[in-house]
């Protein structure tokens, strides 16, 4: 299959960072093929994997007649967790640029914790769900604690970073502060920095990107939220009836936009550093240290937080 067809770039994580925001950004310009299954989990998940090459490929729009795209990529937060990922994506693509953006990894944390209640996944509060995440990290769950549960688990950067500088030496990479993204003044420039970096040129007016996706916020209704989330006869005929995963994905996406009520910016949006199990604090810290001289980031606003 001609490397056309493939991605030169992949943005890899990390999940709760702010990759849905990029992914929307980046697809609203002309000259960028992303996926039209927004994430596709291909090189991460092993069902998906199964699937093979012509799959994954089907999953990108067609070439244009017209127009050619510049770039090909795909943005997936789960593809910096999975120890597989980098090994399947290097039998398939040699040298492609790599893009992490991180996050304060006991905000991430939160993040995510957040999102598992939301969905109805997690009942614990945040320091007991951190001290009991060890525990079920082990179960025999098919991989749900792992996808669910794994808050401590996603923000061991170091390791995650190393295992592609390992096996793509002489692949670019571009280290991104999720606050320079988000929070300072910055975002104009990193955003550039990230389009200059795959190779297209950013557009103010084309891009807009005045909209955060995927907001925190609680279920309107808990029965609508657990339709889409739990098993369920709605899902398993909604899978037998909607037959791509974009179209599902889609619905999934719609339904769940109507039944959410977005918190206030400063409503479940703060970790209580006070409160949290003392391994938790000095692993986060022990990390921030780490990965700041590996990508020469300035992350000292972070350690100031854990004092």
């Amino acid at each position: 299959m001609p490397d056309k067809h493939l991605p030169s770039f992949f943005i890899v994580g990390v999940q709760k960072a702010g990759t849905t925001s990029v992914h929307d950004w980046l697809i609203q310009q002309p000259d960028i093929r992303l996926p039209s299954l927004k994430e596709t989990h291909f090189f991460s998940h092993d069902n998906r994997y199964k699937k093979g090459l012509g799959w994954y490929i089907r999953q990108f729009p067609p070439e244009r007649e017209n127009k050619a795209y510049k770039v090909t990529g795909e943005i997936d937060p789960e593809y910096a967790f999975f120890p597989q990922t980098p090994v399947r994506i290097k039998t398939i693509i040699k040298e492609p640029k790599i893009i992490f953006i991180f996050r304060n990894p006991i905000e991430r944390a939160f993040s995510q914790y957040n999102m598992s209640v939301y969905r109805g996944f997690e009942n614990l509060s945040f320091r007991n769900a951190l001290i009991e995440e060890k525990k079920r990290m082990n179960e025999k769950d098919d991989g749900f604690s792992i996808r669910n549960y794994s808050y401590l688990s996603r923000g061991n950067y170091t390791e995650q970073v190393k295992r592609y500088l390992d096996l793509f030496p002489n692949s670019n990479f571009l280290f991104i502060k999720f606050d320079d993204l988000f929070i300072s003044g910055k975002a104009d420039d990193t955003y550039d920095e990230i389009c200059r970096f795959i190779g297209i040129e950013s557009d103010s007016e084309i891009a807009d990107r005045s909209r955060i996706s995927n907001p925190s916020g609680t279920p309107k209704s808990s029965f609508l939220r657990n339709l889409i989330y739990n098993k369920s006869l709605f899902r398993t005929l909604a899978g037998k009836i909607v037959q791509t995963e974009h179209n599902r994905s889609k619905i999934k996406n719609a339904i769940n936009q109507l039944n959410l009520k977005k918190n206030r910016r400063d409503e479940k949006s703060k970790v209580d550093y006070n409160h949290l199990p003392d391994f938790a604090i000095e692993n986060a810290a022990n990390e921030i240290q780490s990965i700041q001289k590996i990508t020469q980031l300035d992350l000292g606003n972070w350690l100031q937080k854990f004092k």
